[in-house]
């Protein structure tokens, strides 16, 4: 790719996504003493002080006093996850991922989060983390992701009945779908 593609894509980037990748970070690390900043990272991951790990990675794109995106993994390792979007339209939550159960205790949430525990018990972390080909990949995806949350909530706000939601529900499940399953999950 040139250069000036690769500008034009940095223009275009959502801001949000560069607020994503700042909960993802672990901060500075320094190799030989793999403990030593772990709790000024934003993603922590379990074993030492603290013994947990982040519990709950979220993010709220406020648009206008009727509109926002949340943005949310659904897992405890924000570097490894993608943020799916939920949006917040004129007081009603309006889904694009339909692969989660948002309703408090649900046992269809529980079973995503246990899949990506049991997952990130098999895979190394910090590693995979530090990984660049993962990393592009989960950026791909993430903005995929945010490009198609922009696109449900301005024809929600266009169209006032968000006409294109299944379509674009469609595209969100597969996105994740598809990344997780090239992952293994």
């Amino acid at each position: 790719m040139n250069s000036m593609a690769m500008d034009s894509m940095a223009v275009n980037r959502s801001p949000v996504l560069g607020f994503l990748d700042i909960l993802r970070s672990h901060g500075a690390r320094d190799p030989s003493r793999p403990g030593r900043l772990h709790m000024e990272s934003l993603c922590i991951h379990p074993g030492g002080l603290p013994a947990t790990a982040t519990t709950a990675s979220f993010a709220v794109d406020y648009r206008s006093e009727d509109s926002a995106i949340i943005w949310f993994t659904g897992t405890s390792t924000p570097c490894l996850s993608l943020y799916k979007p939920l949006l917040l339209y004129k007081g009603e939550f309006k889904t694009l991922w339909t692969g989660y159960d948002y309703g408090e205790g649900a046992e269809k949430s529980e079973s995503y989060w246990r899949r990506w525990k049991d997952w990130e018990d098999r895979s190394k972390k910090l590693k995979r983390a530090e990984d660049a080909a993962y990393a592009a990949s989960l950026g791909q995806a993430q903005e995929a992701l945010a490009l198609i949350a922009e696109k449900a909530l301005y024809d929600l706000e266009a169209s006032k009945e968000g006409s294109s939601l299944p379509v674009l529900r469609q595209e969100a499940g597969a996105i994740i779908s598809g990344w997780e399953k090239d992952l293994g999950l």
